[in-house]
């Protein structure tokens, strides 16, 4: 899958994050990568090059999506593939993804 980032707000954003339900199973490649890795079912800790969300030795529940460049501007996007590897044992299995981002600048609120 590929990952479509779109900041359609009036403020660049920045400290983008993803927090998976069952990350063992996902892999999140970086803006450079635009190729599918050899094997998804092989060992997630022998592809050094993506940002795991998860790795064989410690899950990562919520890890940092590197932005190009630091921050996304308004009325840009970056993109990003996302592999997903089936559970070993048959069946229906649900994974969740929450996206969390900030504003570079957080606007005052008027009291």
């Amino acid at each position: 899958m590929t990952l479509t980032f779109t900041n359609t707000g009036s403020t660049p954003l920045h400290k983008l994050k993803v927090a998976s339900s069952n990350p063992k199973y996902c892999v999140l490649g970086t803006y450079s990568d635009n190729t599918m890795p050899t094997s998804v079912y092989k060992s997630l800790s022998g592809c050094a090059s993506r940002q795991n969300i998860c790795e064989d030795s410690a899950v990562k529940r919520v890890t940092d999506i590197n932005i190009p460049g630091g921050s996304l501007q308004p009325n840009t996007s970056f993109s990003l593939p996302l592999w997903v590897r089936g559970n070993d044992i048959g069946g229906i299995h649900e994974v969740d993804f929450l996206f969390y981002y900030e504003a570079v600048q957080q606007l005052k609120k008027h009291r």
